[in-house]
């Protein structure tokens, strides 16, 4: 083994790699996680917008229907 000089290192560096490449992809899965909850939420408050839209919508139909 010690006749291939670097072995170590490269077998070190392959290691290194892989443990970065795993982090990388832990941290992509957390992220996505993150605005899939973030966007479940932004999806809740428009519908909730769309509520207070058509509340209005109602109350300016009446009162345009009782000032005509």
């Amino acid at each position: 083994m010690s006749d291939k000089p670097g072995s170590t290192g490269e077998s070190g560096l392959s290691w290194k790699r892989a443990a970065e490449f795993l982090k990388s992809i832990l941290t992509l899965e957390r992220a996505v996680r993150d605005l899939q909850a973030e966007n479940q939420e932004l999806r809740r408050q428009v519908d909730r917008l769309k509520q207070v839209v058509d509340d209005h919508n109602g109350q300016l139909k009446v009162i345009l229907s009782l000032m005509g």
